[in-house]
């Protein structure tokens, strides 16, 4: 059987692209993982639904809601990652140590599972934070941070979950729920409610500033420059930290 276009395009991203192959399989073929997806679409469903159903006449009113909507979408974003990005390393089971009689060191292990989890969850972040702020109506400084907002809490949520997920592994787990029921988990999603948070008090000037003065584009200001710079920076070091010391617990 000759093998597929989309896998023979994967395996030019070098010695993780046969993990992540592997896990894209097992996606499709296990139901207990796939129905994980149809989860989060009944979750974006109802997200949406319930955005949608708001019913605000006053401008200065849906601004308010679109800046707690930034918060209410990094909790339904942490939500999806404990159980799509958190149990992906724990995923392997108790056959994980073939992974490391290979080429492969932690930190290749950690970051395939990261580049492997990353795209669904920017879909949904971006997608819901796009698709909210329309649905609310919000002022243009609000409509456009809202879509990067989502995808700086999906960056974070994935790089969180995997890191963390790997540096408390349960391999030993017979079901993919029981995985973030742990420490780990719990430290996961203190930590993802806490950045979504942060997110929410850092935008709260800029709406402030909206409702001052509606006609204003905050972000073409150096403050907001700044301020952008601020978030993409938090991002990072949010991502990153957490995936060097899930690779260095693994180890």
């Amino acid at each position: 059987k000759p093998t597929p276009a989309w896998e023979r395009f994967a395996y030019r991203f070098g010695k993780g692209a046969g993990v992540a192959i592997k896990d894209t399989r097992l996606l499709l073929r296990d139901p207990t993982q796939w129905s994980q997806l149809l989860v989060l679409v009944a979750l974006a469903g109802v997200y949406l639904v319930s955005t949608s159903s708001v019913d605000v006449t006053l401008q200065q009113f849906r601004d308010v809601l679109g800046t707690m909507n930034v918060a209410f979408l990094g909790f339904l974003l942490a939500g999806v990652g404990v159980r799509i990005a958190y149990p992906a390393v724990s995923m392997e089971g108790e056959g994980f140590w073939m992974l490391r009689t290979g080429p492969m060191g932690s930190f290749n292990i950690v970051m395939t599972k990261f580049w492997h989890a990353l795209p669904i969850m920017v879909i949904l972040g971006t997608g819901l934070g796009y698709v909210a702020a329309r649905l609310i109506d919000v002022s243009p400084t609000l409509a456009f941070v809202s879509p990067i907002a989502g995808l700086s809490s999906a960056i974070v949520v994935t790089g969180l979950g995997v890191g963390l997920g790997a540096a408390f592994p349960r391999f030993d787990a017979t079901n993919p729920s029981e995985i973030p029921l742990s420490p780990g988990g719990l430290l996961y999603m203190t930590l993802a409610l806490g950045y979504a948070t942060i997110m929410t008090v850092l935008l709260a000037y800029p709406a402030w500033i909206t409702l001052r003065r509606p006609w204003l584009f905050y972000w073409r200001q150096p403050e907001g420059l700044w301020l952008l710079a601020a978030i993409a920076l938090l991002t990072l070091f949010v991502t990153v930290l957490p995936l060097l010391f899930g690779s260095r617990r693994l180890a």
